[in-house]
């Protein structure tokens, strides 16, 4: 079957979750097109070389407020521009090369009425900080444009043993495809790992916020030189590294696949993003974690909530990122880093 698999770019966890799809559908005989755009196209253009790409008209979202709410409205028009400029491609795209069935990770405008076409997100039902009214005129637009695929697929496990909660209730039916890891199948017990680093830093999601996030955590870990440390950055359309940091601290612009996988067996604690694809391949690989929500994005402040309820993660805000609050979170990990 001919398919074309369009996946969001925002940051690189869709493109990670839908490797795992992607995969599925190729070891099934599917004829998979992959369409997509930025860092994410980038990605999944390593990851799956000898297949087929479309790019996509960019949403290019940008956090410059800490509020969700004032984000999203000032990039509104233009976040739905790109959903009629998305959907005319794939039209035609659709046309010219005989596809028959569209799967696409929260692209709105990502399908056709005469093909089969499902939408695979986590986020059927996100959090909105705001009234009830508001909120519910919010969620009624969003079954508008969750109207036209003829089905909606979870990357998560049936409840009650989910990660996304309330974020991927809906009236519809659904049908959960699991945690889909691009690691999991690298997951070593506890018990057998060599740590080779102390730290390890997984910093992805859109920018400002990134290079906030690592521009912090760098001048705090930097004086640190009896611990190693690995940073990734995601970024896998750099080519060099820019930064100049001390022996102990190693970067790298983009990992995937077992490369990342032998670097999170090999790390004692990890800080990263509470993002959803993030949280799935630290399940998956049963990680120890401090999780720090992107500011402004309210299902990662709700996921790192989650997550800091169990035993082996602890939640940090960045607006509270200091060397005191950082190594206290740490302390609270099972890792027992010294510092």
């Amino acid at each position: 079957m001919k398919t074309l698999f369009c996946v969001l770019n925002w940051g690189l966890g869709h493109a990670s979750r839908s490797s795992v799809l992607i995969q599925r559908l190729i070891h099934e005989g599917h004829d998979v097109t992959i369409a997509s755009d930025g860092v994410a196209l980038t990605h999944l253009k390593k990851r799956f070389p000898d297949h087929s790409f479309l790019e996509l008209p960019a949403y290019s979202v940008r956090y410059a407020s800490s509020s969700m709410i004032i984000n999203m409205a000032f990039q509104a028009r233009k976040i739905l521009r790109a959903i009629e400029d998305e959907h005319s491609v794939v039209s035609a795209f659709c046309k010219d090369h005989n596809i028959e069935q569209i799967v696409s990770d929260n692209r709105y405008g990502c399908y056709h009425h005469d093909l089969p076409s499902h939408f695979l997100s986590h986020q059927l039902r996100p959090i909105v900080p705001t009234s009830k009214f508001f909120a519910q005129l919010f969620y009624k637009k969003l079954d508008h444009y969750m109207a036209p695929f003829t089905s909606l697929w979870v990357p998560d496990h049936a409840p009650p043993d989910n990660l996304s909660g309330h974020l991927s209730t809906h009236s519809r039916d659904k049908t959960y495809k699991g945690f889909l890891s691009d690691l999991a199948t690298y997951k070593i017990p506890k018990e057998e790992r060599s740590y080779c680093y102390d730290i390890g830093l997984i910093l992805s999601g859109p920018e400002p916020t990134r290079s906030h996030l690592e521009e912090r955590l760098i001048s705090i870990l930097k004086p640190l030189k009896h611990l190693q440390i690995f940073l990734v950055r995601g970024l896998p359309n750099e080519g060099t590294i820019s930064l100049n940091l001390p022996p102990h601290i190693h970067v790298f612009n983009h990992l995937h696949g077992q490369e990342l996988a032998t670097k999170l067996n090999g790390c004692k604690a990890l800080i990263c993003r509470s993002g959803y694809s993030t949280l799935m391949d630290l399940l998956c690989l049963d990680i120890d974690a401090l999780v720090i929500p992107t500011p402004g994005q309210t299902e990662q402040v709700y996921l790192a909530e989650q997550m800091a309820k169990k035993s082996n993660y602890t939640m940090l805000s960045q607006k509270e990122l200091t060397y005191k609050r950082l190594t206290q979170a740490l302390a609270d990990l099972p890792a027992q880093l010294r510092f």
